[in-house]
């Protein structure tokens, strides 16, 4: 029988040996990068380590120097982006920013700095979870259509575009959009504390029930002649004359129609609607209110001469609960989402912490 040759067993190098050979493979190449990026070409890593050991400072006013005035999470908040919110607000009320003195564009300033900050927060928050709402085209072309209206060509805008760092309507668009959803995000996060019950509002009706009187009003129609053309007194004869008309019996809608100078009124029977007090001018509206229904009067203003007559009296009456329900249910959410909205910042604020940083105070221009 033939003898059979021996062979030595093969030895396997450990699994584990492996893996550590893996690591020392890994860690080697990770030093030789820092080394390469620290000592060489001053990249990413280098310029990090700087930015660390820049004193708080130094990298205040960097960020100064830079244009920035605030951060939220490394997202820089620049002096251009709180110029145009405060403009932006200003145009939203009908103004710009020659009506607004140094002292409100402070404050103004302040509010714009805040609310960015907010937005930045907000971003953060939204980019962390995925059940931020998706908003509608229709929405954002909306939204684009109000941001890009006060500008009156493509040329302004295009510049100012530019000084916010926005690059074209496409991007305004994007933010648009972004700034929905942040709004939409907010909603659905107060949403619950913004319920207004049935009891709560019938509560509110009775001890607030004095708020919603409705004032004593009438219906009034009249004829106004200007006291400019051709002037006070020949205003106040040709009121006269219509007014002896009137009462003779002529028609009133078809003097109207041939005498006023109301051409908004005129056309219609000069039919001015409903008057109460403080709903208009003080004169006319003590005289309309003082006046008997169905009588023919004449009251004289700064304006002219109007010939008026009173169709319809109301007294003033305190409402049922039932017309005003919608009108209190409104106000109960409106102030209870702004309390929501307002804790839920400060939160997000408070969550912030140091990733929360002011570089230059608001009021500093």
């Amino acid at each position: 029988m033939a003898k059979r040759r021996y062979h030595p067993p093969v030895r396997k190098t450990p699994k584990n040996v492996q893996s550590m050979a893996v690591r020392f493979l890994l860690y080697g190449l990770v030093l030789v990068y820092l080394g390469l990026d620290l000592f060489l070409f001053k990249g990413p890593v280098w310029h990090k380590v700087q930015e660390v050991q820049l004193s708080k400072e130094a990298k205040r006013q960097q960020a100064i120097s830079e244009g920035i005035v605030a951060r939220a999470y490394a997202q820089p908040i620049f002096q251009t982006q709180v110029d145009w919110a405060v403009a932006e607000g200003l145009f939203r009320e009908g103004r710009d920013i020659e009506s607004a003195s140094e002292e409100e564009l402070k404050w103004r300033r302040t509010i714009a700095t805040e609310a960015l900050l907010d937005e930045a927060l907000l971003r953060n928050k939204i980019q962390h979870n995925q059940a931020a709402s998706q908003v509608s085209e229709e929405r954002v072309d909306e939204e684009l259509r109000k941001l890009t209206a006060r500008f009156t060509d493509s040329e302004t805008l295009e510049t100012a575009l530019e000084g916010q760092g926005i690059e074209g309507l496409a991007e305004l668009k994007m933010r648009a959009a972004a700034r929905l959803e942040q709004l939409d995000y907010l909603e659905s996060r107060i949403s619950e504390a913004v319920q207004v019950s049935e009891e709560e509002i019938g509560d509110f009706h009775t001890q607030y029930v004095e708020k919603f009187r409705v004032p004593e009003q009438v219906r009034v129609r009249h004829i106004f002649f200007a006291s400019l053309k051709p002037g006070a007194a020949e205003a106040k004869a040709r009121a006269d004359y219509a007014a002896s008309w009137l009462r003779a019996g002529a028609n009133f809608d078809k003097l109207a129609e041939k005498l006023s100078d109301d051409l908004q009124t005129k056309d219609r029977g000069g039919e001015l609607g409903w008057i109460a007090k403080g709903r208009g001018e003080e004169k006319f509206v003590e005289a309309v209110l003082g006046a008997e229904v169905g009588s023919i009067e004449i009251v004289e203003t700064g304006i002219g001469a109007h010939v008026f007559q009173v169709q319809e009296r109301q007294e003033s009456r305190l409402p049922e609960l039932a017309e005003v329900r919608e009108e209190i249910r409104a106000a109960l959410e409106s102030e209870r989402r702004d309390q929501a909205l307002d804790i839920y910042k400060r939160q997000l604020r408070g969550s912030a912490g140091e990733h929360r940083e002011f570089y230059k105070d608001p009021l500093e221009r």
